[in-house]
């Protein structure tokens, strides 16, 4: 029993290499031509019979070592894009066979986050031998992520199209997706305008890119500004000593926590980490000092910097950020210890309720200046709001006006 079900699942295999409109007359021809030769007996039906059976046998290895010799290679222009931004993909057949193949039918596997221009299916009529053959896709990004693309289904057959096989071509290219930004071409928080008729308070603070010196411990100090080389040098315990400056510094603190975002479409997390890119980047370009933090997957903390490789660690981190269960209110407090007092705190959240209101208000003690960007369905401002920058239902097509006080939407997609 179990020799005839191998037996048949071997027929059935076979049978489905060959194509649908040939299966039905194949069959029948063969036995049509099997009954006449037996029912003749004459060397005309025989040879009918294995002149058809000497065709199967030769489209058969035909189309076999085809595939064994078929070569297929990607390549793209860039590792790196942005959500609008488009790249270009090249795809590449190449026959080894000694025989030409009469037809391939290449399908790109693209995910859903992406677009081809011109579709992703492409038929090629004939590959001689040794013959290379490329295709040029333009990639279109939608959404942002760390993405593999590149492979693809191939379909070919023999010359008498009667067997036709179809071959999944792996070929992994990675390519990371960069959250879109919006072009700020002025800000109306005022701790981010350089020039302009607000009175912006600068605090003196220190600019902690480097210790100048060293000084003796006094009570009070935060321990982990102990310069342990120093103490080891003098043998009582140092304080590392910085250089004030009056340089504003920003804080941007993006809320991606769960709860905070249910109910909500999904567009409206990827309107926060945009206002969030965007924020990034106006600072940035203006050479302003700025820290990121967010509570997604994972705590991340990026330090104040300016320094040329601040936005792309942001872009970096942007790209992969998600959901996560951990409070943001906590993060808030904990993490803004990594900002002087004096910084302005830049919180970006879908929605504002009395716990945050309670986290601004400590922050505020603190000494921390504060301003609030809510994303999503707009949410009057609270009173424990009050004396607070708000500015609320950001979404895309209005951050540039409601943030920036643009009239339109500037898209920056190679800001990076």
């Amino acid at each position: 029993m179990h020799r005839l079900k191998t037996f048949l699942r071997r027929i059935s295999g076979f049978r489905r290499r060959f194509t649908p409109a040939v299966n039905q007359v194949l069959l029948a021809g063969v036995v049509l031509v099997y009954i006449y030769s037996r029912a003749e007996g004459d060397a005309l039906p025989s040879f009918m019979l294995y002149s058809l059976a000497g065709v199967l046998l030769l489209a058969w290895i035909w189309s076999s070592e085809v595939w064994k010799r078929l070569k297929y290679l990607t390549q793209m222009d860039a590792k790196r894009s942005q959500v609008g931004g488009t790249f270009t993909l090249e795809a590449e057949l190449i026959n080894g066979f000694f025989l030409s193949v009469p037809w391939l039918e290449l399908q790109l596997e693209i995910p859903p986050e992406f677009h081809l221009t011109y579709g992703s299916q492409t038929v090629v009529s004939g590959l001689a031998r040794g013959e290379k053959r490329s295709f040029t896709y333009h990639v279109t990004c939608l959404k942002r992520g760390l993405y593999s693309l590149g492979s693809a289904r191939v379909r070919s057959g023999d010359l008498f199209g009667v067997f036709v096989r179809s071959k999944l071509m792996a070929s992994s290219r990675t390519v990371l997706v960069y959250p879109k930004i919006i072009e700020l071409e002025r800000a109306a928080v005022p701790a981010l305008q350089i020039l302009g008729n607000y009175a912006v308070r600068r605090t003196a603070s220190e600019d902690l890119t480097g210790p100048t010196g060293a000084r003796r411990y006094a009570q009070g100090d935060p321990v982990n500004r102990i310069h342990w080389r120093a103490t080891a040098r003098t043998g009582q315990l140092q304080i590392k000593e910085y250089d004030l400056h009056t340089a504003p510094e920003i804080g941007i603190f993006l809320n991606l926590s769960a709860v905070s975002y249910d109910g909500l479409p999904a567009q409206v997390v990827e309107t926060a980490v945009t206002a969030a890119a965007s924020l990034a980047n106006y600072c940035f370009r203006r050479r302003l000092r700025y820290g990121l933090v967010s509570n997604g997957l994972e705590l991340y903390v990026q330090p104040p910097g300016r320094d040329a490789g601040q936005l792309l660690k942001s872009m970096q981190h942007l790209a992969l950020a998600g959901l996560g269960e951990s409070s943001f209110e906590q993060a808030a407090l904990l993490e803004s210890r990594s900002f002087v007092p004096g910084t302005t705190l830049l919180f970006v959240t879908p929605r504002v309720d009395q716990r945050l209101g309670g986290t601004c208000k400590i922050l505020r003690q603190r000494g921390y200046a504060l301003a609030v960007v809510q994303v999503g369905p707009a949410q009057d401002k609270p009173e424990y709001l009050a004396g607070i920058g708000y500015f609320a239902g950001i979404e895309d097509e209005n951050l540039a006006r409601v943030l920036g006080g643009e009239q339109f939407v500037r898209y920056a997609p190679g800001a990076v």
